[in-house]
């Protein structure tokens, strides 16, 4: 299966189980964004495989619902948080160590 096709499955897998938690179209529209950066920039600028890519998608994907959940059950906190932070955050973790390909 192509990582192209791996991505389709991801992606519909996410909007799913997004849907079933009740996220807000605003949260499932920005983690589809995030997942679609991710994959993208491992695609074209990293050595990774096509099964690294899709599973570093997945550990995105896992990110931004841990982000987000935290959010949620703390939501009396004055602290507010925009979608540009909580890319950085998923970002630096995913792309912390990867090796540019040349």
């Amino acid at each position: 299966m192509s990582s192209s096709c791996e991505y389709t499955l991801l992606k519909k897998k996410v909007n799913t189980i997004l849907k079933n938690k009740d996220f807000s179209v605003e949260n499932i529209y920005n983690c589809e964004n995030v997942l679609d950066h991710v994959f993208r920039i491992l695609t074209h600028f990293s050595d990774k495989t096509k099964t690294e890519i899709i599973n570093e998608c997945n550990n995105a994907f896992v990110y931004y619902i841990e982000f987000v959940k935290q959010l949620r059950d703390n939501d009396n906190i004055e602290i507010q948080f925009t979608e540009v932070d909580i890319n950085t955050f998923i970002f630096n973790k995913i792309f912390k160590d990867i090796k540019v390909k040349v």
